[in-house]
């Protein structure tokens, strides 16, 4: 994983947990393969809050054909998203 790859995850942790934090869930930590929706970390709503911050952190548009588990399901799963994302944008 590159430097950019690594940032890019590390940034999207840290948005989860001060998430999780400011929801009052108990999470720690978030691995790369945890499930978002099975491990409690986000549901439907935060998932859409999920969205637009990654729309406005990044300036990228993502439509919601794209918003599916395979994309959206775990940090490992977003920040691979992302990165061809901002890839196909360059």
């Amino acid at each position: 994983m590159d430097r950019e790859h690594t940032n890019i995850e590390r940034e999207l942790k840290t948005y989860l947990l001060q998430t999780a934090l400011a929801d009052r869930k108990p999470i720690t930590d978030i691995k790369p393969d945890d499930s978002f929706m099975n491990n409690g970390i986000l549901d439907s709503l935060s998932l859409l809050d999920f969205v637009l911050f990654i729309e406005r952190r990044y300036h990228i548009k993502i439509p919601g054909e794209e918003i599916v588990p395979e994309n959206f399901d775990s940090l490992a799963a977003v920040t691979a998203y992302l990165y061809r994302k901002l890839e196909r944008r360059e």
